[in-house]
C-alpha cells in the first residue's frame, strides 16, 4: 500500500530549455491514495503553485500506472501516463509520458522522462557535518571516487562534493536520500541525480543518473554508488 506522502524527482528541467548552473531540478511532493473501494482504486495529487493536479490508475503487485492531464500555460493540454515500480515499500522508479495536444486535438509534442520516486518519513540518521567517501560505477566508464560532505537540516540535504563548485540539493526520507544538481560541461548542461539507501549510519547503496544537452544534442547514462563514512 503506497498510500502517504512522495517525493518525486524528474529531469524535466533540461526538457525546458538549458537552466543555469545552480537551478536545481524540483523535487515535486506529491500524496498517494489507495483504496480498493475507490474507482480508479489509486491516486496521485500533486501541488503546482496552489493547483491540485490528479492522476488515476490501477496497481499490480508493484506497478503502478496513472493518467491525468495538465492545462498549459499556451493553452494546449498534456496527456500524462505515469508508470511507478516500487523496489521497496518506500522507494520507486519509473517513467513520465506526456503528450502535448493542441485546441484541435493534434499532437503538437511528446516527451519522456525517468522519475525517481520515494516516501516522505522523518530521517532514520543525522549525517550533519559528516564526510563520506563515494564510489560511483557506470559501464565502461572508469570508476569514480569523491568526497561528499552532508549537511543535513530536518529532511533537507546538501551534498558538496570536494572539488567541486555545485553541490547536490535534495531530501532524505528515512535511511534514503536524493540529491540533484545542474553544472555547466563540455558546453551544455548536465544534470546529476543520485539516490542511496544506508543500511546503518556509516554504509549505503544507491544509483546515479545523469542527463546532458546543448541546443543540439542529448546525452545521458547510469551508474551505481557505494557510500562509506568517513572515519574522524
Amino acid at each position: 500500500d503506497a498510500t502517504g506522502d512522495w517525493l518525486i524527482a524528474t529531469r524535466g528541467s533540461l526538457e525546458a530549455g538549458i537552466p543555469d548552473p545552480g537551478d536545481y531540478p524540483d523535487i515535486i511532493e506529491g500524496t498517494i491514495t489507495q483504496d480498493v473501494l475507490m474507482d480508479p482504486p489509486v491516486e496521485l495529487t500533486i501541488d503546482e503553485d496552489g493547483t491540485d493536479l490528479v492522476f488515476t490508475g490501477s496497481v499490480s503487485g508493484p506497478l503502478y500506472r496513472l493518467r491525468g492531464s495538465i492545462d498549459e500555460d499556451n493553452g494546449n493540454t498534456s496527456d500524462v501516463r505515469i508508470d511507478l515500480n516500487l523496489t521497496t515499500d518506500t522507494l520507486g522508479q519509473g517513467v513520465v509520458n506526456s503528450t502535448e495536444l493542441d485546441s484541435t486535438g493534434q499532437v503538437v509534442g511528446e516527451e519522456t522522462e525517468e522519475l525517481v520516486a520515494m516516501k516522505a518519513e522523518a530521517a532514520t540518521f543525522d549525517l550533519n557535518g559528516t564526510s563520506w567517501d563515494v564510489e560511483i560505477t557506470e559501464p565502461g566508464q572508469p570508476t569514480q571516487n569523491v568526497v561528499g560532505t552532508v549537511t543535513q537540516t530536518g529532511s533537507n540535504v546538501t551534498i558538496a562534493i570536494a572539488g567541486e563548485l555545485i553541490p547536490f540539493v535534495g531530501r532524505v526520507s528515512g535511511s534514503t536520500y536524493l540529491a540533484m544538481r545542474t553544472v555547466l560541461d563540455s558546453g551544455g548542461v548536465r544534470t546529476d541525480i543520485i539516490w542511496f539507501e544506508l543500511t546503518d549510519d556509516s554504509n549505503g547503496t544507491g544509483n546515479s543518473r545523469w542527463y546532458w544537452r546543448d541546443d543540439t544534442d542529448f546525452d545521458g547514462g547510469a551508474g551505481s554508488l557505494v557510500v562509506t563514512k568517513q572515519v574522524p
